[in-house]
């Protein structure tokens, strides 16, 4: 039951990297935040499932992405994290609409060839 109460989440973070003990004594003072950071199991867990829904995917990707690189800076398993986030958006990425993105943010700011700072 370590996970449901936030116990396992702060274990991790004292046992992986012990410079952050004074993050965790400030965090320890609000238990509640390791309850939330526990939900990233769950998270995990619904990945693959969650991840085939259309209307959530790009979602569920990026929580997927922010939560590998929770785990890579937190936890110090940068290899880890990087193949993971690899991984994932070989997999699951969709570069058209990133490339659509892309030309929406170019078009934003560039206009018709300028850059445009405001309106």
């Amino acid at each position: 039951m370590d996970w449901f109460d936030g116990n396992a989440v702060w274990f991790v973070i004292n046992r992986f990297s012990p410079e952050f003990i004074g993050i965790a004594n400030v965090l320890a003072e609000y238990p509640m935040i390791y309850k939330v950071l526990s939900f990233a199991v769950l998270i995990e867990l619904l990945y693959p499932f969650l991840i085939f829904v259309p209307k959530i995917r790009n979602w569920m990707l990026g929580v997927i992405l922010l939560l590998h690189v929770c785990i890579a800076v937190l936890m110090k398993f940068y290899m880890f994290g990087a193949i993971m986030i690899v991984l994932n958006l070989i997999a699951f990425g969709h570069y058209y609409s990133l490339s659509k993105s892309f030309k929406r943010i170019e078009s934003i700011l560039f206009g018709k060839g300028r850059l445009i700072l405001h309106k």
